[in-house]
């Protein structure tokens, strides 16, 4: 089950369905268009309706019908903000279903909630409705067992993934033509100061030191989110370029050209008065630093506080983290670092697909699916 269906459940889901008898019950979509899109790619997906359009009395009454249709012997609730629509679904199958929980952004974190609030209470009855939990991080396992004091010990930490379609081979560096270092920037942008996602002030920061900046934000025009700011800034500054964003599912595309940079940049505006996601940001792990390890092969430079990804720099060797953002100049001069960082990060690329996900989340829950012996 998925709520808020977007493009990156397809290969997730497809990667999933390589090892599961698959049906997608889909609550709404966090992105126009990207369900029927899935369907497309060989989901089998049917619509349940999301709660706040539908209403929940309508999402339980189609959910109780596929759920009668399809009899599940596992039902496995992914994100996001789907901590309501897994308490329906154990109500439903009852008991003796299993129920995995899966969560990428607590409900908690994303709605700035305080202890003892409405929103810490349904987390907390998520948590216990699974039988299984899987997270993007240990640092969101512990999180969920501080807030809510349980053992956790036993959940699933997967980090994000991709396809290994989209994965080609490493390109040759800007760098080995300039000998300067090369940084991207990806993801949503801010357009406006004050707001977390505003990349102005890094941008001229990164700038400033030396480094060369490659932006390759989304286009949210329609959405209100414009990016003349960046395309003014880049007319202003030799050392930034402002560019189109590129699909990760168009194959190798992406691959190609992440992979001509040395770093990847992973950062935010923390403090920020508008917008601000640094209590998320502090457990999830934020899509860009893996389109870094795995599309680009090359290191993730961040801040401490993102400790899901400073998580998995510690583990393999493959970023650089700094305490402030003016001191990303002193990781660009040690190029021998970024090289051998480079080569971990293209060692290590397999982690972070979606049929190796799918691989481990198969193993996972396989005990659920044991038939007692009689």
């Amino acid at each position: 089950m998925v709520t808020r269906f977007k493009w990156v459940h397809i290969d997730y889901l497809n990667a999933l369905a390589e090892h599961f008898d698959l049906v997608v019950a889909y609550a709404g979509e966090g992105g126009q268009g990207a369900a029927q899109d899935g369907i497309r790619a060989g989901v089998r997906g049917v619509p349940i309706g999301y709660p706040p359009d539908a209403g929940n009395d309508a999402v339980r009454a189609r959910l109780a019908e596929v759920i009668a249709d399809h009899r599940p012997e596992l039902v496995h609730v992914m994100y996001y903000q789907h901590e309501g629509l897994t308490l329906m679904v154990r109500e439903l199958v009852g008991a003796d279903t299993p129920v995995v929980f899966e969560c990428r952004d607590p409900i908690t974190t994303l709605t700035n909630a305080t202890p003892g609030d409405g929103y810490f209470e349904i987390e907390r009855q998520a948590l216990e409705a699974g039988d299984r939990h899987i997270f993007i991080s240990e640092a969101m396992r512990d999180y969920y067992e501080r807030s809510h004091d349980m053992d956790l010990a036993g959940a699933l930490v997967i980090p994000y993934a991709f396809p290994g379609f989209t994965i080609g081979p490493p390109q040759p560096k800007l760098s080995e033509s300039d000998g300067r270092t090369h940084i991207a920037l990806v993801g949503t942008a801010d357009d406006q100061p004050d707001h977390g996602r505003w990349y102005g002030d890094i941008i001229r920061s990164l700038v400033s030191q030396g480094l060369v900046v490659h932006s390759h934000f989304h286009d949210l025009e329609e959405f209100g989110l414009s990016l003349a700011p960046y395309r003014a800034l880049s007319e202003e500054l030799v050392d930034y370029h402002c560019h189109p964003t590129v699909p990760h599912r168009e194959g190798t595309r992406l691959s190609d050209l992440i992979s001509r940079y040395d770093l990847m940049g992973v950062f935010h505006e923390l403090d920020a008065a508008e917008h601000n996601e640094s209590a998320t940001l502090a457990v999830c792990m934020p899509t860009k630093s893996v389109c870094g390890w795995l599309h680009g092969a090359i290191p993730v430079v961040c801040f401490p506080h993102y400790r899901g990804v400073v998580e998995r720099i510690e583990e393999f060797g493959i970023g650089f983290v700094v305490d402030d953002i003016d001191d990303v100049g002193r990781v660009a001069a040690d190029r021998a670092a970024i090289a051998a960082a480079g080569e971990r990060a293209l060692a290590c690329r397999g982690e972070f697909t979606t049929e190796r996900t799918a691989e481990r989340i198969r193993d996972f829950v396989a005990p659920l699916l044991e038939v007692p012996a009689t």
